[in-house]
């Protein structure tokens, strides 16, 4: 603790405080070094001293004390200038008291005397007093840094040449040394003698020992050759050796380059390949060439000038067969320099590649017309050359056509042919081969043509109808055509219907044209009439207009049941005989019969003699299967006995076999009331149903003398107040029995009654009957060898009638008709008799009709 207490009064104040001051100068004691063994500096080093000394206590000589302050000076120490003198850093912590302490001071100049001295603190810090100071030199220093060896150039310039080495040591190989001197002559001698070498200015200050140091030399002359060398000196100094000499050129003044070695193509090359690769000689220095190429040699319409950094170019866009000139300069960081000699070239003239075709793919079909063709553009070529022809060697082309396009419309191609067609490309140097050839072939438009002959019978099997006709063409009446479409209905068929027609399975594959065709359908409706007609279609879907339409009705092998319950009665009339039966089916019980053939003899029939017997030819309208049929014969010998027989018909001639053979005598004379004066009704039978229009009435004579005269009155209501049809006067017939034939047409399903009477006589008794007329043919069967002709009654005034076969085949015709004058011979409208079978006859515009059996 340190204080000051001034007190101005007493001088009893004064001893108090002295007395108090000596006794805490007691209580707080420092270290004290001058007790302790002084400090020495038992040994030195160029660079530093030693300094030993016995550590002192924290108070006085007893425990450690906290610090040591060092110092040394180049003169002697003193309390006075202790301040000011330089202290080291570093200094050791102290040790308890009486350990013996030991510090290098560093640092130092060698071959020099320092002062040392030392203090030591407690904790407060209580210093203690100087030390005794020591003095020491440090020894000499002697060691030069070591020689370099290791000396480059690099990097020259026009005026400099840089420097690189390894710093060495302060002493040898260690430490860092103090300076550089760097030397360089033109001649490795004068480096070598080292005092005659120019010493550079600015060298760089040494850096610690292994460093890599850079140091550039400047101020040198261009393009020459310099030697280089290096010392280095401590801080003594003390100088190294000579490093090793390193030589080296600064760079010359830039120049432009040199022109360029023309390398390739030589000069006068001739048909040069495109592109020409051109080849020039590397320049030394030189960053970039310049090449230009001209069709002239004045280089004043250039078609090539082109700067790069390699000394080749490919040289594209030349013209085939052109002459041209070529140069190269070089360029480096001064410009550009002169141009090389000029040499010169021709190109080939080559011809394009071939094109490659693009559509229509090879073999290409059904293309419809005009056909586009196109092909691949080719590199260099100007214009394209096409054929196209149907021969595939080209023999005559039909298109031979030249275009600058790579598409060409093909015109005036034909339906369905093939083609081939192939393409060239050329220039002014010529043309390329022709390509590969490909084909293609035209859409078909050309429709076959149609069936005319198409015709239609009955087959040989149950159901079945084969049709016959001439093949047409593929193309009108050429080629195979590739399918049929045939088809069949129950009505006429039409272009308008033709879709709702039903189509025939497995229809036969075309022949070539002019070829004769068949085909049978089976299953048909037997006894059904079948309208058929075709169309013809070639491969390519094109479609004959329709054939000619027939009709026939399928075969039928079936004949009628026979009949088995004929029945026969004497007939109200002279000669006349009622039959009756029941009705056979068409085939056997089913189906309606075509017609009846009755025959009789006055003799027994039976199959033997069936051909013998007498035709009975009214027609008897066949009913149903199982119905009731009947017919009355008239005409036979009144009282005479005959056997009669019946065969049935299809419409296909089937005949059944004979029905049961019946006998009946013949009506006979009726003895007349000769005193009577009334008419008795004979005919038609009371409420009889009638199919004609003009149906005869008769009633009995009165008497035998001829001078009668009778009235007949039709009428529809039974008061006879509408009359439909009043007779003149008919004079008696010779017989028994007059008649009139109503002349006027009665309308049908109508009821009429009817009454006679003789001269001014009463009316007889009324009697009635129904009106339904229907047209039909008689004798039917009409068996030519027996009767001239068949006769049609029925049929209404101013009618056409048509008879055809049953396929559709028109046999006669007949124009504005009257019952009276429509009959048939059996003859076409040729003249010539037909063949046995069944015929049809129809009355144009109207449902009537029937069918004829006709035999021979």
């Amino acid at each position: 603790m340190k204080g000051l207490i001034v007190i101005k009064s007493n001088g009893l104040l004064r001893l108090i405080m002295a007395a108090f001051i000596f006794s805490i100068s007691l209580g707080f004691a420092g270290p004290v070094m001058a007790a302790q063994e002084p400090l020495t500096a038992p040994a030195a080093t160029p660079n530093s001293v030693t300094l030993n000394w016995t550590a002192p206590g924290d108070d006085g000589t007893n425990g450690t004390a906290a610090q040591y302050d060092i110092r040394y000076s180049l003169s002697t120490i003193t309390d006075a200038n202790w301040n000011s003198v330089t202290q080291v850093a570093g200094e050791p912590t102290p040790q308890s008291a009486g350990t013996t302490e030991t510090f290098d001071v560093t640092g130092l100049t060698p071959g020099t005397t320092y002062y040392f001295a030392i203090k030591a603190a407690d904790e407060v810090p209580n210093w203690s007093t100087i030390s005794n100071v020591v003095t020491k030199a440090t020894e000499p220093e002697n060691t030069p840094p070591a020689a370099i060896a290791n000396l480059i150039t690099l990097n020259p310039t026009t005026g400099s040449i840089a420097l690189r080495w390894t710093a060495p040591g302060d002493d040898g190989t260690i430490g860092t040394a103090a300076q550089y001197d760097i030397r360089y002559a033109t001649s490795s001698s004068v480096v070598a003698a080292w005092d005659g070498a120019i010493q550079v200015s600015g060298e760089p200050s040494p850096q610690a020992a292994g460093t890599v140091e850079n140091f550039t030399v400047t101020g040198l002359n261009p393009n020459t050759a310099y030697y280089f060398a290096v010392k280095t000196a401590d801080e003594v100094p003390n100088w190294s050796g000579i490093s090793n000499i390193a030589s080296g050129t600064t760079s010359a003044i830039p120049t432009p380059p040199p022109a360029p070695l023309l390398v390739s193509p030589a000069n006068g090359a001739a048909n040069l390949s495109l592109p020409v690769y051109a080849d020039w000689s590397d320049v030394t220095g030189a960053d970039l060439y310049e090449l230009q190429v001209d069709s002239n040699v004045s280089f004043g319409s250039l078609v090539c000038d082109s700067s790069m950094t390699a000394s080749n170019c490919n040289v594209a866009g030349l013209q085939g067969g052109d002459t041209y000139y070529w140069r190269v300069r070089a360029h480096n960081s001064v410009g550009w320099g002169d141009w090389s000699t000029v040499r010169n070239f021709s190109v080939e003239c080559p011809v394009p590649g071939v094109p490659v075709l693009a559509s229509p793919i090879n073999n290409a079909d059904n293309l419809t017309m005009p056909v586009t063709v196109s092909w691949s553009t080719v590199s260099g070529a100007t214009n394209y050359h096409l054929w196209v022809d149907d021969a595939s060697n080209f023999s005559s082309p039909l298109t031979n056509q030249t275009m600058s396009g790579t598409t060409y419309i093909v015109t005036g191609l034909d339906d369905g042919v093939t083609y081939y067609w192939q393409v060239r490309a050329g220039n002014d140097c010529g043309w390329s081969a022709f390509s590969t050839a490909r084909s293609f072939t035209t859409r078909d438009t050309t429709v076959p043509a149609p069936v005319a002959n198409l015709g239609a019978q009955a087959g040989t099997n149950n159901g079945e109808i084969r049709l016959t006709w001439t093949a047409s063409g593929d193309d009108g009446g050429t080629g195979t055509a590739a399918n049929y479409d045939i088809r069949y209905s129950l009505t006429a068929i039409t272009a308008q219907n033709w879709s709702q027609a039903s189509q025939a399975a497995n229809e036969p594959t075309p022949q070539a044209a002019g070829s004769a065709e068949s085909f049978t359908i089976a299953n048909l409706n037997q006894a059904q009439m079948y309208y058929f007609a075709l169309r013809v279609i070639d491969e390519d879907g094109n479609t004959s207009s329709l054939s000619n339409v027939v009709s026939a009705t399928p075969a039928d092998l079936t004949p009628p049941a026979p009949i088995m319950d004929l029945s026969a009665e004497t007939g109200p009339l002279n000669g006349n005989i009622s039959l009756s039966w029941t009705a056979p089916g068409d085939d056997n019980n089913s189906g309606m019969v075509s017609a009846y053939l009755i025959r009789y003899s006055t003799q027994m029939i039976n199959s033997t003699n069936w051909d013998l017997a007498t035709v009975y030819e009214e027609y008897v309208i066949p009913q149903p299967p199982g119905s009731g049929q009947a017919v009355v014969m008239e005409g036979l010998n009144a009282g005479e006995r005959y056997y009669v027989g019946i065969k049935a018909y299809d419409e296909c001639l089937n005949c059944s076999n004979l029905s049961n053979v019946v006998a009946c005598v013949a009506g006979f004379d009726i003895v007349l009331d000769i005193d009577g004066e009334d008419v008795e009704p004979v005919g038609p039978s009371p409420n009889a149903v009638l199919h004609s229009s003009h149906p005869t009435l008769a009633v009995t004579n009165i008497s035998a003398t001829t001078d009668n005269v009778y009235y007949f009155e039709v009428a529809a209501d039974s008061f006879f107040m509408n009359l439909a049809a009043i007779s003149p006067p008919i004079a008696q017939m010779g017989g028994d029995i007059s008649s009139w034939k109503v002349d006027g047409d009665l309308q049908a399903d109508r009821t009429y009654y009817w009454r006679a009477k003789a001269n001014d006589n009463s009316y007889c008794v009324t009697s009635a009957f129904m009106v339904q007329p229907s047209p039909h043919a008689y004798p039917n069967p009409f068996k030519l060898s027996e009767t001239e002709e068949v006769r049609f009654a029925e049929v209404p005034d101013g009618a056409n009638v048509v008879l055809m076969s049953v396929s559709g085949a028109t046999v006669r015709q007949w124009s504005n008709v009257s019952e009276e004058d429509l009959s048939w011979d059996g003859t076409n409208e040729s003249g010539r008799v037909v063949a046995s079978g069944t015929y049809l006859w129809f009355v144009e515009g109207t449902d009537l009709g029937g069918k004829i059996v006709l035999m021979k």
